[in-house]
């Protein structure tokens, strides 16, 4: 049953040169339109060869991705919507998968589609799923520029923002005491996804990966022009589950919340 989202595209990760650095032992898995980028850290994960990772991994993500599509074939909409959708259909003749729920619950909050969270989602799901079957200390799993960041240490998050003045010159740093967290990037300037906005980058962090990652296309759909930055951040301020956010929109960049961002 695993097949395609609608309109696929691709685009190379390039932003992927150089994520880890030594910290962890990583390897990237593509299936269909998922494309993930894993890595753990070398330390609870050194006894563990490389094959007994991958196999059970794809595994999970075939499942996780035909539990989406089975969820579309029943519900035309889902793939199409780029408003929330009820998150239960008293007629199913199943119970929504988890992975579905989540990307429900998350568009719900955000007032965006289904699949402006399905990045995030999956990305947090296979992230937990390898925690938990190998014991893991710290897991970062990236699914197309969002991520799912489980860490002991603190770690450092490039913002993705090629087509502006800030590009290659900021991060973020990720504390433990905020993990696990997701934290989502939404452009209208790069790469494939679809947005009603402008921004160079959006990133947003929460506790929740399908919800940061519903929650930056919501706030990339609000910045047209780099004058919306501020006030698009005033309002961010007043969302309980944002931690914090990086809104870029040419030669403008807001941040608030608690995130720390640094110079690279």
């Amino acid at each position: 049953m695993d097949g395609p989202w609608l309109n696929p595209s691709y685009e190379a990760r390039v932003y992927r040169a150089g994520m880890g650095a030594g910290r962890f032992r990583s390897f990237e898995l593509e299936i269909g339109e998922t494309d993930l980028w894993l890595g753990f850290d070398a330390r609870s994960s050194a006894d563990i060869p490389a094959s007994e990772f991958q196999k059970p991994i794809a595994q999970f993500v075939r499942t996780l991705r035909n539990e989406i599509i089975a969820y579309h074939g029943e519900h035309t909409g889902f793939f199409t919507s780029h408003i929330p959708l009820p998150a239960i259909d008293s007629e199913a003749s199943a119970p929504v998968a988890p992975i579905v729920l989540s990307m429900l619950s998350a568009s719900a909050a955000a007032g965006v589609g289904p699949m402006a969270a399905v990045a995030g989602a999956i990305a947090e799901a296979v992230g937990r799923f390898c925690k938990e079957r190998w014991n893991l200390e710290e897991v970062v799993v990236e699914n197309g520029g969002d991520l799912y960041v489980d860490v002991s240490q603190p770690l450092s998050v490039r913002v993705f923002a090629p087509a502006s003045p800030f590009a290659d010159t900021l991060a973020v740093n990720i504390l433990p005491d905020i993990c696990p967290a997701g934290v989502c990037t939404s452009s209208g300037t790069t790469g494939h996804s679809f947005s009603y906005g402008k921004a160079d980058a959006m990133m947003i962090v929460c506790r929740n990966a399908a919800l940061a990652d519903a929650w930056a296309t919501a706030w990339g759909n609000r910045i047209h022009e780099p004058a919306d930055v501020a006030q698009v951040c005033e309002r961010i301020r007043a969302v309980k589950d944002i931690l914090g956010a990086v809104a870029i929109a040419g030669d403008r960049m807001g941040v608030c919340g608690s995130l720390e961002v640094t110079a690279i």
